[in-house]
């Protein structure tokens, strides 16, 4: 998984800390929801940003796209990643869309077709019948990768939607 291009790459991490680091390649254009409204400076003047072009937003849908085949697909166990989010990809100094965040990622064993576990991951891009159920399937991803494209496409909080 680390190797796909368009998973944030894990260098390294720290495991001897109360807290344990984890060390990613650069994501020099930072996270993709920065990349949607307006943004506040350290003095609290707002600036409008400048607004993806229809390319670069199908360019991030494809790359992201890619990343969740990768993790369904590279391995013998599919890999569901519970939390697709604009918050969770990240741009790197060429654009290129890069998932991150695994922390809530599960697996499912082989010959299983679904894992039941505490239902966690953001309320907005949460998956309904994850929610009532805990059950995981590539489901839940796939439900979160639409909400994901909400927002991507039209450029709005899907709060605001």
């Amino acid at each position: 998984m680390s190797t796909h291009n368009n998973v944030l790459k894990l260098i390294g991490c720290c495991l001897e800390t109360q807290i344990p680091i984890s060390v990613y390649e650069s994501a020099a254009n930072g996270s993709l929801s920065g990349r949607f409204n307006v943004t506040s400076d350290h003095d609290g003047a707002q600036h409008q940003r400048k607004p993806l072009s229809w390319q670069s937003r199908l360019k991030i849908a494809r790359e992201i796209a890619h990343a969740i085949l990768c993790l369904y697909t590279a391995f013998s166990r599919p890999i569901v990643q519970r939390d697709i989010k604009p918050g969770n990809v990240f741009l790197d100094q060429h654009d290129v869309a890069k998932l991150t965040e695994f922390s809530l990622s599960i697996s499912i064993p082989e010959g299983e077709t679904h894992v039941e576990d505490d239902v966690c991951g953001t309320v907005l891009f949460l998956c309904p019948n994850y929610a009532t159920t805990s059950y995981i399937t590539e489901k839940v991803d796939v439900y979160s990768f639409g909400s994901f494209l909400l927002e991507l496409l039209t450029g709005l909080k899907l709060h605001y939607l």
